[in-house]
Order: structure tokens, then sequence, then C-alpha cells
């Protein structure tokens, strides 16, 4: 607590070292003086609820619960840069001076440090395996099932080289290899294991550390459990909750019930002690039964993670009746459904709320991610995978060359992903989540018929979902000391 007695001030802090995304920066211990500009930093936001006021600095990795006077000031502060500072704010002002929030001048802009101009050198890449599905989701964004196509292994093995030579010449020689949609990776298993044998023999002989990764829709056969189990290192399994949502959301191909099917995989799964997590899409008429549908994933899952995502309208959702929930029910359902899996000791998590991450870009498609097609285009997110896809002509940044062998690359649309940081986005420009969500996913913000309307400062409707979570969030670690972000500790100062 922040106090604005004569005393001089005591706060318990949860501070790292100060930083920015430009890398290392000297903080000067201002001594401000009553009647000297006062600026609060522009990256500090000022938080409320009924319980308490908190001054919270991402870039800092502090939150600060601050008396009510003091933060009636700050908000001035924040309206009126520059105000003179007043004999009774002295002791709170000298104190957060101390901590780089306060200054007589204005912070110069950050400026970020994982852009990068170097050469395009991935360590791991997502081979769209094949088009084919054995079930027909409703909210498909990739349209699975509906063009049975599978990789050439020509194609597999050039990506594969391409990866091992990279991680050769890193530090670590380390790669891997992730099998994802299109379809269902392992309704090409043929194909798989071919890849995973090949793989394997080429990374001894490179001294790489190889792994084998895959996102799948948990409806397999025993003969495909038993090889994932011994060949791949972890797995994200698509689940919707109980039978009657998955076997809605999820059907199979002919139309029947995935449920049982999904069970039996992760009971296998279970008994090996397969490494997994759980990925759920929660569609708009499910999301006031969020905590319930949670609460059916444990009874019959042990993973300890579950991803839990809003449908967004795209792909085949678009012409069928899902839509997207109602951002403040999605919120209260997902705390609930939070504190349920937490009392499981389980962990519940979504994508646009991440605390813990201080970063300017939301994943690595902004410059940084090659997944490759069946027919051999690379793409950067693994959400757009068809040349026909409105947003390719922005994501697709490179093709194979059969006759070369070889992967070529667009430097220019390449620049332009990497560009694709929060700093360069207004909408983010206050928001308090702009550091953690980083301007949230490029493969939704570059679908502009999805903004709010009425909220035209926001990128997309996950934008209401994504600060509120973040804002619930930063308030509980404040309230109950709990760090923000590692590696984080705890001091007084006086």
């Amino acid at each position: 607590m922040v106090s604005d007695s004569s005393a001089p001030p005591t706060m318990s802090v949860g501070a790292g070292a100060p930083q920015t995304l430009g890398g290392s920066r000297v903080v000067t211990r201002w001594s401000l003086r009553t009647g000297s500009p006062c600026y609060l930093d522009r990256e500090a936001h000022l938080l409320h609820d009924q319980r308490v006021d908190v001054l919270y600095a991402p870039l800092q990795g502090v939150a600060l619960v601050i008396a009510e006077e003091a933060a009636d000031w700050l908000r001035k502060l924040r309206q009126s840069p520059g105000f003179p500072l007043p004999a009774e704010r002295s002791a709170v002002a000298t104190a957060l001076a101390r901590l780089g929030l306060l200054r007589p001048e204005p912070l110069l802009p950050r400026v970020p440090s994982s852009r990068t101009d170097g050469p395009f050198c991935p360590t791991y890449v997502t081979l769209f395996l094949t088009g084919r599905c054995n079930l027909r989701c409703g909210y498909c964004y990739s349209f699975g099932g509906d063009q049975p196509t599978t990789m050439p292994a020509a194609i597999a093995a050039g990506a594969v080289d391409l990866v091992l030579r990279n991680a050769q010449a890193a530090s670590d020689r380390r790669a891997v290899v992730h099998f994802h949609g299109g379809g269902e990776p392992t309704q090409a298993l043929g194909r798989m294991r071919e890849i995973v044998e090949l793989g394997q023999a080429r990374a001894r002989a490179a001294a790489v550390d190889l792994r084998f990764t895959m996102g799948t829709n948990g409806v397999m056969s025993d003969d495909a459990i038993a090889w994932v189990i011994r060949s791949v290192a972890s797995a994200t399994v698509s689940a919707d909750g109980d039978a009657i949502t998955q076997n809605r959301n999820r059907p199979l191909a002919g139309g029947g019930a995935s449920f049982g099917l999904l069970v039996h995989v992760l009971e296998r799964f279970d008994r090996a002690g397969f490494n997994y997590s759980l990925r759920m899409t929660v569609a708009g008429d499910d999301a006031p039964r969020l905590p319930a549908l949670v609460k059916a994933l444990l009874r019959v899952s042990r993973t300890k993670r579950i991803k839990v995502e809003p449908l967004f309208p795209f792909g085949r959702s678009s012409t069928s009746s899902q839509t997207p929930p109602d951002p403040d029910v999605f919120v209260q359902g997902f705390c609930e459904a939070a504190a349920i899996a937490k009392q499981d000791g389980r962990e519940l998590t979504y994508s646009g709320c991440r605390p813990e991450v201080v970063t300017d870009r939301f994943c690595a498609a902004a410059g940084h991610s090659m997944c490759v097609t069946c027919a051999g285009e690379v793409s950067a997110c693994y959400e757009v995978t068809n040349p026909d896809d409105i947003r390719a002509d922005r994501f697709f940044f490179g093709k194979w060359n059969e006759c070369e062998h070889l992967f070529h690359f667009d430097e220019e649309r390449l620049g332009w992903l990497r560009n694709q940081t929060v700093d360069r986005f207004a909408h983010c420009s206050d928001c308090l989540a702009k550091w953690h969500c980083a301007g949230d996913c490029p493969a939704k913000t570059n679908l502009p018929q999805y903004r709010l309307a009425s909220r035209p400062q926001h990128r997309t409707w996950r934008c209401p979902i994504n600060r509120e979570l973040t804002r619930r969030a930063v308030l509980a670690r404040a309230v109950t000391g709990l760090d923000i972000r590692a590696p984080v500790h705890n001091e007084t100062l006086g």
C-alpha cells in the first residue's frame, strides 16, 4: 500500500528488474520536488474494483496497491500530463519515481526488440499433412475433409531437412516438426510414419535433437494411438466438453457420435502417461454452460492443461448457425470454470489473457513461423491453410520448388509479417493488455468484418474478453501478492 503520510512511504511491491522490449534500460531514480512537473509512465494503468486501486506497469512487472487518495491524484495526472507535484503527494511521488513510473519529463517511446531483419531460419515447422478428416466439425476453419489431399513425401522431406540444417547452425541444435490440420493428421498415418522415420535418421546424422508434436481431433484407430504414444512427444487434443456438446459440434464425417471414441483415446493416453493437453472451442449457445463443460472434461481426462477459445466465425461456421459467444458471458463462464479447474489441480487458459507474458507479438506468425500446406505453399499461420483464403495474400510467403527441391521465400511479404508488432497498432496504444495479448491473433485481426462497430478502438470482438480477463488477473494477483510475471520478488521501499 502506498501511503501519503509525511513519514517515508512504504509499499509492498512485486517487481522484477525494470525492462522494456527494446533491451536493457537504465532507470534514473528521479527525486521529484514540490511544484515540478510530473509524467506518469504511459504504459502504466490504474485499475479499480470494489476493494482496491492498483497501479499496473507491465513492462516493469509491477502491480502496486495504491491508497485511494493517491489513486485519485494519479488519475488527474493521467488526464493532465506535466501537472505540478502538490506537496501532499511528495512521498508517494518519490516512491513511484524510484520505480521509474513517475518522471519530470515524458518517457521516450519504447522500441521492440523481437523484430529481426536477419535471414529466415526456422527450426520449427508445421506440416498440414492432409485435408482428409474423419470429423465434420461445424466451426472448422479449414473445411476439414472437403479436400482429401495428402502432402507428397518430397515436400515433407524438404521441410524436415530445412529445419534440421537450421538447427545444426543454432546454439541449442534443436528442431520441432508439428503435424496439424487441414484435416486429421492420423488420417495419413502412413505418411506420418515415413516422415518420423526419415526425420529421426537424418537428425541422428546431423546430431540434432528433433521432436515431433501434433494437433489432433482425438478420434483415431488403436494402431494410430499406439504409434502416437511411441513416436510423438506431445499432442493437443480438441474436445468440446460433454457428450451432447461434443457430438453436436464435432460429429463424425458420416454423422455419428464422436464422444465415445474421443474418451477411448484419452483413456489410452492417460494410461500410458502420454503428454497431451486439451483444446476446447466455445460457441455462443455453449458459453453459459462453460463451467459444466469443463467439469465434463475433467471427468474423462487427467491432463493438467485445458485451453479454452471462443468460436471465431470463419470457415465452416460462416455457413452454419453457430455463432461466437457474447464477450461478457464468455468472461464470466471462463472465470468460474478456471476456479473449478484450479480446485482440481488443473489449469485453464485462454490465448488472449496471459499476464505472465510480456511481448510485442501475439505469436510466431509475425515473421517467425513456417507452416507448409499439402501443395507446398508456406503460410505464417496454421489457421490460414488455403490459397483461396482472403488472408492468403498476407500470410502466404513461400513455395516449394519441385525442380530445385528447395523452398523459396518472399522477403517483402516476410518483412510485412515481421512488422506485425503491437507498437504499430493504433487500436492497442492505451490498452492494459497491450504487452500481453500483443494485439491478439493476427489471423483474426486481419478479418476486419469482426470488429465491433460500436467500439472502433477494438480490433475484434475478442478485445473486450482480452481486456477484462487481463484486468481481473492483474487485480487478483496484486491483491493476493502473487507474481505478475517471473522472475519477480517482493521488496519494501522506504
